[in-house]
């Protein structure tokens, strides 16, 4: 095992390209012989905590040396710029949806008889599977450099977002929103009074921290992309190959009762 500490300090002090590049090749063969050549199985045959945990230092010690060696090219703005855009659409699309169905359903849809409580939520995640036998698929894109970095973006890709999914239980999402059920909430209620609203958290104000580069100065940084680099483990080199994401909204409507014929209602007081 590489001592993962020492060695990211080592990194941020450290310019040469070649000497970067020899780094993640050493990380990224580290992780493949923890997850094999196929990590789907890996993934779906319960991996050891242990193996999971040192997966997941591995991952934070390539997205650093990944950003260490980002090169910025025009290619490469362009596609940021890309993703931050369709981020920042599919976010607000969910936050609408998500409410939306809420709002139909306590317009046309509640059923007393039935209803006790409701699950509302919306998900934004990444959408990227991964096949061993080598197949080309679309999750993820192929830049112009991607041999100045090389790395397995396709095989890693899949195990980052795996691996987050073991290794952080529910904080796998790269957003999501919820209505929180009162009886007293209706139709007409604001996003707001719902607390349901994207613009709480994207008001026009730029979410670009420790990532500032000149180039990046004129893209106004969503709050999901923020996310993917700031509470995830995706570096700017994946985030710009990064293809595929899926969104979901959901309602749920919820029955609780047990055999006195007892309802929700008589367990919770609101």
């Amino acid at each position: 095992m590489i001592e993962l500490y020492p060695f990211r300090d080592t990194i941020r002090k450290t310019t040469n390209h070649e000497t970067l590049y020899g780094w993640l090749q050493v990380v990224e063969a580290a992780i493949k012989m923890i997850a094999g050549e196929d990590p789907s199985y890996f993934y779906s045959h319960y991996p050891r905590k242990e193996a999971i945990e040192e997966v997941h230092e591995l991952l934070e010690t390539r997205r650093l040396l990944l950003d260490k060696m980002f090169a910025y090219t025009d290619e490469e703005v362009e596609a940021f710029e890309r993703v931050n855009g369709l981020l920042s659409t599919l976010r607000k699309q969910m936050y609408n949806r998500t409410i939306g169905l809420y709002r139909t359903m306590l317009k046309y849809g509640v059923c007393s008889d039935f209803d006790d409580d409701y699950n509302i939520e919306g998900t934004l995640n990444s959408g990227i599977d991964y096949f061993p036998e080598g197949e080309e698929y679309d999750g993820i894109l192929h830049l112009s450099n991607d041999l100045y970095y090389g790395s397995d973006f396709g095989y890693m890709l899949y195990v980052l977002r795996e691996n987050e999914a073991v290794h952080n239980g529910s904080a796998t999402n790269i957003d999501e929103c919820s209505v929180w059920h009162r009886n007293t909430n209706t139709p007409d209620m604001t996003d707001k009074e719902l607390y349901c609203d994207w613009k709480a958290l994207d008001d026009g104000v730029s979410w670009i921290e420790w990532q500032k580069h000149p180039k990046f100065d004129h893209i106004n940084v969503c709050y999901a992309l923020h996310s993917m680099f700031d509470h995830h483990l995706y570096s700017l080199a994946d985030i710009v190959r990064l293809n595929d994401f899926e969104v979901q909204a959901k309602l749920t409507c919820q029955r609780f009762t047990d055999q006195k014929g007892r309802r929700y209602e008589e367990f919770v007081k609101r």
